[in-house]
């Protein structure tokens, strides 16, 4: 197929132009596999042509895309008659501003965006600015940085007295901007984290291309956010023995390792009371935390629906606490007569939340009870808030000051005074 495929902008290409010189020398092969691009700024001057010659052929890509300017197309030709070897596709795209950065930004961006529409992918993409005013050669760069291109080119030599390379001293320098992508990729890894997006923040890194000065730091982060993950919604083991995996080495450059190591014995503790079907002190904590954590998002609904929660597991602990039986395998003698004309002798009781607490307030002298039943009205009307909110029996939902007061009632009646904060990378 000996067509040529040029695009020029403004301008259609004529006969004796530089598409009808292209179309000699260069021609489009059909090629199923796409390996690499290469995009180019054109500028104008004297032994330019070799310059970009020699650094397409050293990288020698399957797909050419050249930016030139009216005052650079004989450039653009000089570098064609150069580029003797046929080739699979070529671009042209003319466009003849050369020093407004913002405009010239905002277009090579678009020519990248057709490369990538083409099949190629981004680190298969490489830029190269070695001609071209400063203005252009900055927007190739930026654009290029933008789209997370493979790599920057750049040719150099000796000058002569004109400052220009001289001819076969050329030498290519090529960059790969990955380690500015990865720390870009960092910088909203944190950002996710700290909001407790740790699904998120983890695909962000698995699915990219890390540079290798930051492999162990991302391999920390990835634990850590996986860890954290889990423990969000009390999957204890796995984030338990996702915790214990981490790189400690990094966490001490990182100044997390005392956190961590307090992390791993709260999550041992909860993993082990899991295991055995028990609740304890560090559950309420645990679950109280979780709670905070879905206020500080913004999730009120999600908060309330933990925070019922969380006094349910109070009435529970307190009852096989002062019982020795669990609120679903309770004995009929222990109920007050009050509730007992509910239940049939041998019949397996289970007690909802507010039985449970009215059994502890007329059989024992238990503290959180008491002062639980001190504060009932409160809580009444912060229940009434909940059952009709969409998470339980209705449409309303929670507002955030509705949601502050269920926080504070249970702090202070239940005396929920620690709380598990998450860290916060810096």
């Amino acid at each position: 197929m000996a067509a040529y495929a040029a695009q020029r902008q403004p301008t259609k290409p004529t006969q004796g132009s530089t598409a009808s010189m292209l179309t000699l020398c260069l021609s489009i092969k059909t090629k199923t596999t796409m390996k690499k691009a290469m995009i180019i700024t054109i500028g104008t001057g004297f032994g330019v042509d070799n310059g970009v010659a020699f650094s397409v052929r050293q990288q020698n890509p399957d797909l050419l895309c050249f930016i030139y300017s009216k005052e650079s197309e004989k450039t653009l030709e000089a570098v064609l008659t150069k580029l003797s070897k046929k080739r699979e596709d070529v671009l042209l795209k003319q466009f003849d501003e050369i020093n407004d950065v913002e405009i010239l930004y905002q277009e090579y961006s678009k020519y990248i965006d057709q490369i990538l529409r083409k099949g190629y992918l981004p680190n298969e993409v490489v830029a190269d600015y070695t001609s071209g005013t400063k203005s252009m050669s900055s927007a190739l760069v930026s654009s290029a940085i933008a789209k997370e291109v493979g790599v920057l080119s750049y040719v150099y030599g000796l000058r002569d007295e004109q400052g220009r390379v001289i001819s076969d001293t050329e030498r290519l320098s090529p960059l790969s901007p990955n380690a500015i992508f990865t720390e870009q990729k960092i910088k909203l890894f944190k950002q996710l984290f700290n909001r407790y997006q740790f699904d998120s923040a983890f695909e962000l890194l698995h699915n990219t291309t890390i540079h290798y000065n930051f492999r162990d730091l991302t391999n920390f982060y990835l634990g850590l956010s996986k860890a954290y993950a889990e423990w969000d919604i009390f999957n204890f083991k796995q984030a338990s023995e996702q915790l214990n995996s981490i790189n400690a080495e990094v966490a001490t450059q990182l100044q997390l390792k005392k956190l961590v190591e307090n992390h791993k014995a709260k999550l041992h503790k909860l993993k082990q009371a899991n295991e055995q079907g028990k609740l304890s002190e560090d559950d309420l904590t645990d679950l109280f935390s979780n709670a905070i954590r879905r206020f500080e998002e913004g999730k009120y609904d999600d908060c309330v629906a933990r925070l019922y929660r969380l006094v349910e597991m109070v009435s529970q602990i307190e009852f096989e606490k002062e019982f020795q039986m669990t609120t679903d395998k309770v004995k009929i003698d222990i109920l007050p007569d009050s509730l007992k004309e509910r239940f049939v002798a041998n019949q397996q009781i289970e007690l909802g939340l507010l039985d449970t607490f009215k059994v502890l307030n007329e059989k024992s002298e238990n503290k959180r009870t008491k002062t639980f039943f001190a504060k009932f009205d409160d809580f009444k009307k912060l229940l009434s808030v909940r059952n009709h909110s969409r998470l339980a029996h209705g449409q309303r939902p929670i507002t955030k000051e509705t949601c502050d007061k269920l926080i504070s009632f249970i702090q202070e009646v239940f005396e929920i005074k620690d709380r598990t904060d998450f860290p916060k990378l810096k």
